[in-house]
């Protein structure tokens, strides 16, 4: 049997677990703001886009070819387009998955329904798209997972899509680069 704790030593006690507590909530800060997610006004990705046909590889579609794309933030959050449409994907790029229905995830990509994504660097986010099942409640990913970066050349004029066949990002399957048409 434990002997009953006098008052000082439960102060002593709960005076280490609320340092303890504190100590890795500033470390969790820490480690949010050292992921590299640039602020909003300072994020490179922010503008109207516009493919690039020649560089970009497979040939675009005609389509493909006149479709701009939007990027903005709000907060922390990014926000993607297509000119001339409605619906919009917003995504946290935090390194954690993120599921449809998530409040930072309001679309995922056709067939796909959640997406882990993270600034690298500010100029450079690396992520994956995948299909989630359920089982009992907890979430498992499964089926075929699309692994991506987004990068910003140095100039700041180009951004270039890259779709890979492989995690380790070495097996390009698609590659868009996007124009600048207007700046953050």
């Amino acid at each position: 049997m434990v002997p009953p704790m006098s008052h000082a030593e439960r102060n002593v006690l709960l005076g280490v677990l609320f340092f303890a507590t504190a100590l890795c909530a500033a470390q969790w800060v820490f480690a949010r703001q050292s992921a590299g997610i640039p602020p909003p006004d300072k994020d490179p990705f922010v503008g109207t886009w516009k493919p690039n046909t020649d560089k970009s590889r497979p040939k675009l579609s005609a389509r493909e070819a006149r479709t701009k794309w939007i990027e903005s933030r709000e907060g922390a959050e990014r926000i993607f387009r297509l000119e001339g449409r409605s619906e919009s994907s917003r995504t946290l790029c935090d390194g954690e998955p993120h599921t449809e229905g998530d409040p930072v995830i309001t679309a995922a990509p056709p067939g796909k329904d959640y997406v882990v994504c993270r600034y690298v660097t500010p100029n450079r986010i690396e992520g994956e798209t995948g299909t989630v099942i359920r089982d009992s409640g907890r979430p498992f990913f499964s089926g075929s997972i699309d692994y991506w970066t987004l990068e910003i050349s140095p100039d700041g004029q180009q951004m270039s899509v890259t779709h890979f066949k492989d995690k380790p990002r070495i097996k390009v399957a698609m590659i868009w680069v996007l124009d600048r048409v207007q700046g953050p």
